[in-house]
């Protein structure tokens, strides 16, 4: 019974494009907790939060197939990956017009995933010429897990400086005030010297 089961969640109908179009649209409302940079603000559960709303609104509205929260985050990462090409191949297009016939316009729904995406999309010179940054993004956006633990890893290591250049800071303010003391205590162990000779030289006469 199980393995029936099982073979029913694999045999999901494939994303219409009017699903694809309303999931980019959810998306690009909740952008700032979505694509936002973790912080005070934006945190792991507010991101998995929206997810769910995402998955809550698209069952909704689409009822006879149920998409899970991964199946919802999954998809969008594979949907932007997907509408990158199409869009770059339009911001070519429209950075080579010159008085020639409009690039053709963006699809719907690469057209919503562009506003999401917004100046994360980078175009070459040369027709097909490699970006890493693109190339990076493509291996991971797949798997929304290592997004994340990419993602977590930054801000550790932004943390990570933070605290040393505070210790840093510290270190060199405790250094200042030794420096400082050490010119204060110098006159005063010399006077010190200065009164404790006459009075000896009074005691053995």
């Amino acid at each position: 019974m199980m393995d029936d089961e099982q073979v029913k969640r694999k045999r999901k109908a494939n994303w219409s494009q009017d699903q694809l179009l309303l999931l980019a649209q959810f998306v690009l409302e909740r952008r700032g907790v979505i694509k936002g940079r973790f912080g005070a603000g934006v945190t792991s559960k507010k991101k998995r939060e929206a997810w769910e709303e995402i998955s809550v609104n698209i069952n909704a509205s689409f009822p006879a197939v149920c998409r899970s929260t991964d199946d919802c985050e999954k998809r969008w990462y594979a949907l932007q990956s997907q509408c990158r090409f199409e869009i770059a191949d339009h911001k070519r297009a429209v950075a080579a017009t010159g008085g020639g016939p409009a690039p053709k316009p963006l699809s719907p729904v690469a057209s919503v995933v562009y506003a999401v995406l917004g100046s994360d999309i980078s175009i070459t010179g040369l027709e097909g010429a490699a970006d890493p940054a693109v190339d990076l993004l493509k291996e991971i956006e797949g798997y929304p897990f290592l997004c994340q633990l990419f993602l977590f890893q930054l801000h550790l290591l932004s943390q990570l400086v933070l605290f040393q250049l505070h210790l840093l800071s510290q270190l060199f303010l405790f250094q200042l005030s030794l420096f400082q003391l050490s010119l204060l205590v110098h006159p005063l162990a010399l006077l010190s010297l200065l009164l404790l000779v006459p009075v000896h030289c009074w005691r053995r006469n």
